[in-house]
């Protein structure tokens, strides 16, 4: 889940969270985070908005992760992938008024508040930055800028792997190949910031041992996300999967759909969600269907960017 990951900056993090990942040498499931390896390239803000590599490298994402095969099966799969993207319209380093916005609140702020005293004390210090950021109000600044940016156009692509480590066992003998893949997704806009389009393609090469195991896997598809107003929101996606065997005459294909729709009903202390999809019934999994469900929760699940 997005909220059990942890965003690292540093060396120094990955080595303080390493005890989550590994216990007495053997890989422990559930653990996941993910860092800006690249951050150090940023540089200043005119070099940054200047240069394109730079902007790449600065918004590129490693992550690492890892997950147990099945609840009766102690084998545990580790995961790596590194999400590069190459066009972000949503990208609030590159944008040079919202920066100039932020300068002027915060100078504004200071010329009101007056020249601090001299030789101040770190509670001083501390009460004049809260007095400047208070007055300067930079949070609206932030969130005026998420909402009319949050479907901007984007364009990432990435690459990925995993290994299967036979009781979480770190040693050389006890790790085999899983599977590797790319993809790439461009996100569109929709007019007024009433939602976005994805459109997503993908392939992962599968370690296949005989030719009656599937050895590649392809899958295209869309989602479209709508926020019509603040209680109601929507998404919907269709994907085609493609199943491809050493046999050949084992290939196959199947549907993939998903429609939700929340709404907000106060009285319920929360949402009510109302979903329809699943997959089309096919020859690896012939009892695959459609199904309609329907759930009341406290936090909304579809939001914008997600």
């Amino acid at each position: 889940k997005p909220s059990e990951v942890s965003h690292l900056t540093s060396a120094k993090e990955i080595a303080g969270n390493f005890s989550n990942f590994v216990d007495g040498g053997k890989l422990k499931s559930g653990a996941a985070f993910d860092i800006r390896l690249f951050g150090f390239a940023g540089g200043d803000i005119k070099k940054y908005q200047s240069s394109l590599v730079r902007q790449i490298l600065w918004r590129s994402v490693f992550s690492l992760g890892t997950a147990s095969e099945s609840k009766t099966n102690s084998d545990v799969f580790i995961g790596a992938g590194l999400r590069i993207p190459i066009i972000d319209r949503g990208d609030r380093r590159n944008d040079a008024s919202y920066l100039k916005d932020l300068q002027n609140a915060y100078l504004n702020a200071i010329r009101i508040i007056g020249h601090p005293k001299f030789n101040p004390s770190k509670a001083d210090s501390a009460i004049r930055q809260e007095k400047i950021e208070k007055l300067a109000n930079l949070d609206s600044i932030r969130n005026a800028f998420t909402n009319n940016h949050w479907n901007s156009w984007r364009w990432d692509v990435g690459i990925g792997a995993s290994e299967r480590s036979a009781n979480g066992f770190l040693k050389t003998d006890s790790l085999f190949k899983d599977r590797i893949g790319i993809w790439t997704a461009v996100g569109i806009p929709l007019p007024s910031h009433i939602g976005q389009i994805t459109v997503s393609g993908n392939s992962a090469w599968i370690s296949a041992k005989v030719d009656t195991i599937e050895n590649n896997r392809n899958v295209i598809g869309a989602r479209a996300q709508f926020f019509l107003a603040e209680w109601i929101s929507a998404s919907g996606e269709y994907a085609k999967i493609f199943s491809n065997y050493g046999n050949s005459k084992l290939n196959e294909n199947w549907n993939h759909l998903a429609i939700a729709v929340e709404i907000k009903v106060p009285k319920l202390g929360g949402w009510f969600g109302i979903t329809y999809g699943g997959d089309s019934s096919h020859r690896t999994d012939s009892g695959a269907k459609f199904l309609f469900n329907y759930a009341i929760y406290t936090d909304q699940l579809i939001k914008k960017g997600n």
